[in-house]
């Protein structure tokens, strides 16, 4: 427990000072216009409540928008999107980069296709994806899918190449068969680009499922960002922004800290 405290406290501590000074500074510049003449002064006209909202204002509309049950459904099915698309991305992604990476055939087959398709933005996509499939969840779970899959295979490709070709020729002179050698030398040479990987992946499916609520839904923390936008209320805009920021970080710390360091602590 005193070793999880102390890994724990430089974080928050640290993570709390930059926050307050961030809301600080926030708060002086959203709040120029009760001591500044703002019309007379063109670059900080942006600072008016009509543009920026002082955080008095966000704070209000945050606490209006939870005492209701709207923002919850959202942030609910845009959370249920993401991991759905987030678990069979990652899952197809970290598989295919394992094989291409362990059998040279497979790489050959395969490699031309990804290089094609990497490149690509994932909201490329999207209106593809809602052609073909509608305005539903199926969409949206496979872009988050098509995401996670790409973002991912990559790292573990490359953790797969990066074992030294002494390490697996030592142990099948030791006589370990493949098998043996993917998964007690391979596979633990490679989690670590594998975790980078899955983190990655998790902050881009996050980007990729508001922008696609964006186009085509009716649902969602990305939806609703775009409906306050369409109303004008820039308020209502910024406390979607900053919720899908809270979520974000809370999932990355989740994943951090109950998954992906556990996993880098066993395989050691």
């Amino acid at each position: 427990m005193k070793k999880n405290q102390s890994y724990f406290a430089p974080q928050i501590k640290y993570g709390m000072i930059s926050l307050i000074v961030g809301i600080g500074i926030y708060t002086l510049l959203t709040n120029l216009y009760l001591y500044i003449n703002v019309k007379s002064i063109f670059l900080l006209s942006i600072f008016r409540p009509q543009y920026l909202p002082s955080p008095q204002i966000i704070w209000h509309k945050m606490v209006d928008l939870c005492v209701g049950r709207v923002i919850w459904q959202n942030i609910f099915i845009s959370v249920v999107r993401v991991l759905l698309g987030y678990i069979c991305g990652v899952t197809i992604g970290i598989s295919l980069g394992l094989l291409m990476g362990w059998y040279k055939k497979v790489d050959l087959y395969i490699d031309p296709l990804i290089q094609i398709l990497r490149p690509i933005p994932p909201l490329a996509f999207v209106t593809l994806f809602t052609l073909w499939f509608g305005i539903g969840e199926i969409s949206k779970i496979l872009i988050i899918m098509q995401t996670a899959a790409v973002v991912t295979l990559i790292p573990a490709y490359q953790g797969v190449k990066s074992v030294a070709s002494i390490y697996i020729d030592a142990a099948r002179c030791l006589g370990a068969n493949d098998k043996l050698i993917f998964r007690k030398i391979v596979l633990p040479s490679a989690m670590p680009y594998i975790i980078a990987g899955l983190r990655i992946a998790l902050g881009l499916c996050w980007a990729v499922i508001v922008a696609a609520e964006y186009i085509a839904s009716t649902r969602g923390l990305g939806f609703q960002i775009i409906w306050y936008q369409r109303l004008m209320s820039i308020d209502g805009v910024i406390v979607g922004i900053v919720w899908l920021g809270i979520i974000v970080y809370v999932f990355d710390t989740l994943f951090r800290h109950c998954i992906f360091n556990p996993i880098l602590k066993w395989m050691e």
